[in-house]
């Protein structure tokens, strides 16, 4: 299905990535809805990398319909734990 070898490694370079820019100084004058965001994928971002390492068996699967995420949106967005469907349903307050 996917290579999880590359996947960690996308993840790892995205978690670099937001933790670099929580800790720079323009940081400081960001307003708190940026930081929020950026903690909220960091957290994504773990729980990926977990799931990859410790429930490869789980990995790839939407957290809401249990359903298989498709492995485009996967590489798009590894750190994804909802099909687009899903994604959609909560960005629209369903």
């Amino acid at each position: 299905m996917f290579s999880q070898e590359i996947l960690t490694d996308r993840l790892a370079h995205l978690m670099r990535k937001y933790t670099i820019k929580k800790t720079s100084l323009a940081d400081k004058n960001s307003p708190p809805e940026i930081a929020d965001l950026r903690n909220k994928t960091l957290l994504k971002i773990i729980k990926a990398l977990h799931k990859i390492n410790h429930e490869p068996e789980i990995y790839g699967f939407c957290e809401d319909c249990a359903k298989q995420i498709p492995l485009a949106r996967l590489e798009k967005v590894p750190e994804a734990p909802l099909c687009a469907a899903c994604q959609t349903k909560v960005e629209q307050g369903g």
